[in-house]
């Protein structure tokens, strides 16, 4: 038990990497991609050109267009791991090749985004979203929830889509499923997995949660029933890990069928075919696959279109950067400013579009223990950092500074507040405003004339930026040393057991609104271990009205966003613009990293790949 907690540690905040390289909204920056009618209005450094009907493509370095044309089957993508997959298909964070080998019930949907230049453009799947009305059914063909009468439980009901397959893996697993049709039992039998088998992090980590069980109520359907308090937060993780897998792998080889590649068969587009650790990870088409283009000029087609899918492993960014360079790779995401503009020049028919942000891990302390539990301290804490010189010299002034407890993210608008908001009160503007001369005499007026010293965990990756901070605070009299946690393992545990007095680590998504664990649950997530009533009952009131409204309750939990900052409970660092890069190749590609939630790659199966032109660039 203990190994696999450890296991969780280190793939949540692997996860959480991947997902706090979140996405802002599309702007007027070199490379955004806008969507007009049913091309693309792609913004250069040269000026504006239009895409026509054809258009899917992004911004190139060389300011053209790359327009889609007829979509083509068949060639390789090739895209990079930066670590051994660490494979269990029932855990929160499955590795990358398992997400393209199997399909929960509800994902993204594809058409809610840029889609190519075709699709709505609500969102650009930059950054994980969960957002009901950008969601699609996948393997549940229909899907809702309804509150009991008596206001207490929540029951969630699915059907099953008809005519879905388990791959024809080449394999000793592939040949015992056989390649036969999904069942609604398949599903039910999944679902109770994660909830009740002890393997399942999400019965590690939700002991409170262990008590629903999926439930057939026809030959195509099943419910589920939640406490109402509960709803939100179990069909979202029950969701998420509901992968569905056939059962019987499950009987003849155990927990081993979810943790080894060999025994992986799912519904999904690609089948796992080989894996050489420290290598890659080869995936094949499965052309089987059942779901069919939705939108563009492929609508109707097959999916996928790309015949093969590799990962390779690269641990060093520097390594990774000189493969896209080379062609040996298709597409890096998550790109830092300097290393998308250095490729830019380098290599001028590369494209690009802004899609993410990134931040250092933000600070948070022990409010229930002095001299945290005082709001004069914190309050003086943030008066004696310099957001705005810290932006600018790190970062060109690009990052939004206040960036918790949510970040800009598309389709979440209310629950961001940026110092320009009408509503961003006088209170909040002044955190934000660097004065050393208050920040000592609020020290003063808590009992600390002569400051204080305390300690920080963080991770390596973060020294830089806390040294600076650090500078900042022996102004007022605030000294901390550093501590470091060995591996991001360890740090998780340093927060599990609250065994610090501030840490610096990266907080949950905006997808995990409406559960709001960062500041109204009792868990690790909460690290400044806000338990005031006020706030929990309002969240309380959020989660409730989320269930038959989502829209509504992020405008209801605004003003609580509002309060929270003016408290002071997290010392938050900037937030600046990444960037996806890619070859003109890949068509009907427009950036995207995560299609729905804690989605990992989900848009490789709508893409295609224009052989010729990839051989007219010599690659």
């Amino acid at each position: 038990m203990t190994k696999k907690i450890v296991w969780l540690a280190v793939s949540c905040l692997m996860v959480l990497t991947l997902i706090l390289s979140s996405c802002s909204d599309t702007g007027d920056e070199d490379g955004t991609i806008t969507n007009e009618n049913e091309g693309q209005t792609v913004t250069t450094g040269g000026g504006n050109e239009t895409g026509g009907d054809d258009n899917g493509g992004g911004t190139s370095g060389g300011g053209t267009t790359t327009p889609s044309g007829e979509p083509q089957y068949g060639g390789t993508i090739t895209l990079t791991l930066d670590s051994d997959p660490l494979w269990d298909i029932i855990s929160f964070g499955a590795t990358w090749p398992q997400e393209q080998s199997h399909e929960r019930m509800v994902d993204g949907n594809w058409v809610k985004g840029l889609a190519g230049g075709y699709g709505e453009a609500l969102t650009d799947w930059g950054e994980s979203t969960n957002i009901p009305d950008f969601d699609t059914g996948i393997l549940a063909t229909d899907y809702g929830w309804e509150i009991t009468e008596d206001g207490t439980e929540v029951r969630t009901w699915y059907t099953i889509r008809q005519g879905v397959h388990f791959a024809n893996v080449p394999s000793e697993a592939g040949a015992m499923v056989g390649g036969r049709e999904m069942t609604v039992d398949d599903v039910v039998w999944t679902w109770n997995q994660i909830i009740h088998d002890e393997n399942a992090q999400n019965w590690q980590l939700y002991p409170g949660v262990r008590y629903p069980t999926a439930v057939k109520t026809g030959p195509n359907s099943f419910e589920i029933t939640h406490k109402l308090e509960d709803h939100i937060g179990g069909i979202m993780r029950e969701n998420l890990c509901g992968r569905v897998m056939p059962p019987e792998l499950w009987d003849a080889y155990g927990y081993d069928s979810a943790t080894e590649w060999q025994y992986d068969v799912g519904t999904g587009p690609y089948m796992i075919t080989d894996y050489v650790a420290g290598n890659a990870v080869q995936l094949t088409r499965n052309p089987d696959y059942w779901m069919t283009d939705p939108i563009g000029p492929g609508e109707g087609n097959q999916l996928p279109y790309i015949e093969n899918l590799k990962y390779i492993i690269m641990q060093d960014a520097s390594t990774r950067q000189a493969a896209l360079r080379s062609g040996k790779v298709d597409v890096l995401n998550a790109m830092y400013p300097e290393d998308k503009d250095l490729l830019i020049q380098t290599n001028p028919d590369l494209v690009y579009a802004e899609r993410g942000q990134w931040g250092v891990a933000p600070l948070f302390m022990k409010t229930t223990e002095a001299p945290f539990n005082d709001i004069k301290v914190r309050k003086a804490m943030m008066m004696a950092t310099n957001f705005q010189e810290i932006n600018d010299g790190l970062y060109d002034g690009m990052g939004d500074i206040i960036s918790w407890p949510y970040f800009d993210v598309k389709g979440y608008e209310p629950l961001f507040v940026s110092l320009d908001d009408p509503d961003c009160t006088p209170e909040i503007r002044e955190l934000y405003t660097y004065n050393p001369d208050k920040a000592k005499q609020l020290l003063a007026d808590a009992g600390y004339p002569d400051g204080f010293k305390t300690t920080l965990a963080l991770t390596s990756d973060a020294v830089d930026y806390y040294s600076i901070l650090q500078d900042y605070w022996s102004q007022v009299g605030i000294d901390f040393d550093l501590n470091i946690s060995p591996d991001p393992g360890a740090h998780i545990g340093v927060a599990f057991s609250v065994s610090y007095d501030m840490i610096a680590i990266g907080t949950s998504p905006n997808s995990s609104y409406p559960e709001q664990s960062l500041y109204a649950a009792q868990n690790w997530v909460n690290c400044s271990l806000i338990n005031e009533p006020m706030v929990n009952e309002k969240a309380e009131e959020v989660r409730r009205l989320a269930i038959t409204d989502f829209q509504a309750s992020m405008e209801l939990c605004r003003p609580l966003v509002l309060y929270l900052l003016e408290q002071a409970y997290c010392v938050p660092t900037p937030r600046v613009p990444t960037y996806s890069v890619w070859w003109p190749w890949l068509k009907n590609y427009s950036g995207e990293n995560s299609v729905g939630y804690w989605g990992t790659g989900e848009w490789v199966k709508f893409i295609w790949i224009d052989q010729n032109e990839k051989d007219d660039l010599g690659k």
